[in-house]
């Protein structure tokens, strides 16, 4: 990690950062493995394919819960076909790994980001990220009404 930090604080860093992204679903056969570059990356002995994503800071609005996005380039890849075999509605899980290009295999921080409303059309993927379809759901699920408890009214 001080490795990490200290490559960071340099003036002249020649060993960049490294983002690496699994994106898990229940519906999805393997794990989709990208990496933030141009070439392709093997990183714990798993391999990410070379992608470029970035993400868009959650706007600061009151009264509305913060959600950031990802917006990830297809460019070719096969990244939209697994995407677009997701059923509707699918929650995701987006684990954002920082890594430094001289130790690709240690990570200096790790992210869980709950993944919803993915769209893909334009060259890109844009994905919500945050937890604003929890905070948006009822806190009880079934609620008491004739028909849920007939005869106790």
């Amino acid at each position: 990690m001080s490795t990490f930090l200290e490559r960071r604080q340099r003036t002249r860093d020649r060993q960049s950062a490294l983002e690496f992204l699994e994106i898990r679903s229940t519906s999805m056969p393997e794990v989709l493995r990208v990496v933030n570059d141009t070439q392709n990356w093997t990183s714990n002995g798993l391999e990410f394919i070379g992608v470029p994503f970035g993400f868009k800071a959650p706007d600061d609005v009151a009264g509305q819960t913060s959600r950031g996005q990802l917006v990830m380039a297809t460019g070719g890849s096969s990244v939209t076909q697994d995407l677009e075999a997701l059923p509707p509605g699918e929650v995701m899980l987006a684990r954002l790994m920082l890594s430094d290009r001289a130790n690709p295999n240690v990570y200096a921080r790790i992210w869980n980001l709950p993944m919803t409303h993915v769209s893909a059309g334009g060259g890109q993927v844009t994905a919500q990220l945050g937890v604003d379809f929890l905070m948006r759901q009822r806190a009880v699920r079934l609620l008491f009404n004739p028909f849920t408890a007939p005869g106790l009214s």
